[in-house]
């Protein structure tokens, strides 16, 4: 998917959830916002925020803009929790050289996990959740 800079969180929003989902089809659901319907366990959250933009070097119009993707997933047990988290991170790992329907493709380089935690509610019907965020770069040439 061809990323545009005046629309840049929303193309990378869809880039990403297109993504993970093809990772999870068989073990859950990813949506762009929690969900105000019921909805089955196992699902993840997906939101990307921007951050401050850098310019390449001196002399040059060119600018990086850092790109933070916060993935959340929702489970009922916590195994569930870290193989679907796990899939996550393996699939993002995996399609940020893949020059067609990767991230790269997509213009979206330096993938990296920044952090991963977990905040699990007690008890039998407790929620498990674990925070996954992820940080590309987008090249925007003018």
């Amino acid at each position: 998917m061809a990323i545009s800079t005046g629309s840049i969180v929303h193309d990378v929003t869809l880039t990403l959830r297109s993504i993970i989902g093809s990772a999870i089809t068989a073990t859950g659901s990813c949506y762009t916002a929690y969900p105000q319907r019921t909805v089955n366990y196992p699902f993840c959250v997906l939101e990307v925020n921007r951050g401050p933009t850098e310019t390449l070097g001196a002399y040059n119009q060119a600018r990086t803009i850092p790109l933070r993707a916060m993935v959340t997933v929702y489970t009922k047990d916590s195994l569930t929790m870290d193989a679907m988290s796990d899939k996550i991170y393996d699939q993002l790992r995996q399609m940020q050289l893949n020059t067609g329907s990767g991230t790269i493709g997509s213009s979206l380089y330096d993938f990296q996990l920044i952090d991963e935690h977990r905040e699990d509610a007690f008890g039998r019907e407790g929620v498990h959740k674990k925070i996954q965020t992820y940080e590309y770069k987008f090249i925007a040439v003018p």
